[in-house]
Parts: C-alpha cells; structure tokens; sequence
C-alpha cells in the first residue's frame, strides 16, 4: 500500500501563504487577532530563512508587527508596537546603509523608493501613536512630525508616478486615467518578491486617505498634549477640511474633530467660550441626523 507523503512547503511558499491570509483577514479580525499575531511571527522567521539582514523585507515585517499591535490590539501593546517600529527603523538605515541610500537623500521620483516610504510612514506614525500613549510627549511630537513629512513624499511620489503614465499614454478620460494607475501600481508590485502586506491596493496597509485623516487628528491631539495649541487647531482643521472635501460636509468622522477644536478653544481662551460652544454645537447637529 502506497503511503501518503506531505510535501512541505518552502519557506517561500510558507511566506507567500501567509502573507495572503493575513490580507484575506485583516479586515475581519476581531476574533482572529491571535490567528494574524501567529502568521506575522512566522512572516518574521520565514523572512529570516530567506533574505540576508540587510534586506528590506525584515524592516516590513516589523513594521506590520508594530502597527498591529498599536492598531488591532489595542493600547496595551503600545510598548510592543514602539519597540518593534523602532526596530523597523534600525533595519531601514542598514538596508539604505548597505545599498548606499541615504533616507535624506532620497529622490522623490525614483519610483523604487515608494515601499521603502511607506514603511517609514507607517513606522512613524505607529511610533506617535505608541509614544503618545506611553507619555512620552516629546518623542510624539516629533515622531508625528516625521510622519507628516514621510506621508507629503509618498503623496508627492504617487502622484510624480500618475503624472508620468499619464503622459506616457496620453489619456483624457479621468476613469480610464484610474484603472491606467492601477494597472501601473500592480504592474510596479509584480517587480517585487513579498511585498504583500505594504502595497497600497492591498488591505493591510492603511488606506491613504484614512491614515492622513488619522495623521492630522493625532497631530493635534499631541500637540495639544504639548500645550501648543496653535498648532493642535491648525492640524485639527486640516483634518476636517479633508474629511469635508472626502466624505461630505456632514459626515460622522467630522464630530470628533469639532470636539477636539472645542476643548483647544476652551484652554486658549477659557474668557471667550462663544467659540467653544459653536463646536459642540456642531458636532451635536451632525450626532442629530445620524
């Protein structure tokens, strides 16, 4: 009688694999938590099986790890989610380091740099929010701030690689324009093994448009924990114009956002509350015809 014989999958095939399962689950992963925290431990060792240390895929990873933590597990893994986006941030400067890169140096219309932004987009913005929440006012505030400036050149470079097909193809019609993009963005992935869990047309990384929202609101949170208020209300306003322009005037995102300008009009100028007021009042309208 002839045996049945499991052929192990290699390292790569494991990695794949679980790279794709973590994208198919990410979206619904309230009770699968502890099923993605185990395929992001072996996407690190399977990683580890296949690319030499300097190699930009053990900074992704961790990236993933971190923001995860941070994102999906809540604040008590803050200090898990700041330790692995600090690591992710060392592993960046050996890779640049080893390819003769310098991060400061980077030339925003080399298109090869895109998934190495957005790590450090990512990193920076999980290392705000962990910090923030660790209390380490400080290091938040200039870690959202490294944030900001990383997501300006993903969106600088996005649109530097929209231009060019653009121009390339000569196309007119705005719908025809999209799907060209796409097209150029799955075309630009295809060039690189394992990069899953950072494309932007996948669902583990956060989509731009939310994370710049997230971005703006956690920059005025951190500034108003800086008692910069000035600041605080510039980036809260930022962040509703774009929720007004993106979602509508009227949309359920813009109610915390008008809390938050509320509470920064009420420490800056606790004499004149008229403002303060206007705030809560619109945030109470939009609550009503929810």
């Amino acid at each position: 009688m002839q045996k049945n014989v499991n052929i192990l999958q290699t390292p790569n095939e494991q990695l794949t694999k679980n790279e794709t399962m973590i994208n198919e689950s990410i979206l619904n992963c309230l009770n699968k938590d502890n099923s993605i925290f185990q395929m992001l431990c072996k996407c690190i060792a399977f990683s580890r099986m296949i690319y030499e240390i300097d190699d930009w895929h053990h900074a992704q990873y961790q990236c993933c790890f971190g923001y995860f933590y941070i994102n999906w597990k809540g604040e008590k893994y803050a200090l898990q989610a700041e330790s692995h986006a600090e690591n992710s941030m060392k592993l960046i400067s050996l890779y640049l380091n080893s390819t003769s890169q310098q991060m400061n140096q980077q030339n925003s219309d080399d298109h090869a740099n895109l998934l190495i932004l957005c790590i450090v987009l990512l990193n920076y913005y999980t290392l705000a929010k962990s910090k923030i929440i660790l209390k380490k006012t400080k290091d938040a505030f200039s870690s959202i701030r490294q944030a900001e400036k990383a997501l300006n050149k993903v969106e600088q470079l996005i649109d530097s690689i929209e231009k060019s097909k653009n121009s390339l193809e000569n196309i007119d019609n705005y719908e025809d324009n999209s799907k060209q993009f796409d097209r150029y963005l799955e075309n630009y992935y295809q060039q690189w093994n394992h990069c899953t869990l950072i494309r932007l047309d996948k669902k583990f990384y956060p989509n731009l448009q939310n994370l710049k929202v997230c971005i703006y609101c956690l920059y005025g949170k951190i500034a108003f924990e800086c008692e910069k208020y000035v600041v605080s209300f510039d980036q809260y306003m930022q962040a509703l114009k774009f929720i007004e322009k993106t979602y509508g005037p009227e949309s359920k995102e813009m109610i915390s956002v008008y809390h938050a300008l509320a509470h920064i009009e009420y420490q800056s100028s606790e004499d004149d509350m008229e403002k303060s007021i206007d705030y809560f009042k619109k945030a109470y309208e939009i609550s009503n015809k929810m």
